[in-house]
């Protein structure tokens, strides 16, 4: 059973250290989230959606 359990681990650990980044970084957050950032900080935010064409509605 600590066999399955360190195997399960080792997986989980793997799977944070893949998805972690890419959702701190804020590749996965909502357009609205990203245009208040926009509207309320004082430094510049890069935005490019990378899977998906709602560039219309960002624009606008």
């Amino acid at each position: 059973m600590s066999k399955f359990l360190r195997h399960l681990l080792f997986m989980a650990l793997i799977l944070s250290l893949t998805f972690l980044p890419i959702f701190t970084s804020g590749e996965m957050s909502n357009i609205d989230y990203v245009i208040k950032r926009q509207h309320k900080e004082d430094n510049n935010i890069l935005f490019g959606l990378g899977y998906t064409d709602r560039n219309r509605y960002y624009k606008t």
